[in-house]
């Protein structure tokens, strides 16, 4: 549990220009799937322009995964690091 607890600082040490950043999407449940997408994908774009991040990693469950899945279907994984 400690090194999960240290990991940031060791992975900072590892790789110097390592920078973590968290945001949060929140999806509109009476949407559709693609309709969340399009709106993902400029959440997206913004934060890559907030962060001078080429690209992003998304963890997503439960709708979120079907959110992911569409984006990809429609915006490809260019923008996507990990997902």
């Amino acid at each position: 549990m400690r090194l999960l607890l240290r990991l940031p600082s060791i992975l900072w040490c590892l790789f110097p220009d390592f920078v973590m950043h968290s945001y949060y999407f929140g999806s509109d449940w009476r949407l559709d799937p693609f309709d969340n997408a399009a709106i993902l994908y400029d959440y997206i774009t913004d934060v890559k322009a907030a962060t001078g991040a080429k690209q992003v990693n998304i963890v997503a469950r439960c709708e979120g995964a079907n959110i992911a899945a569409a984006y990809l279907a429609q915006y490809g994984n260019d923008d996507i690091r990990c997902l």
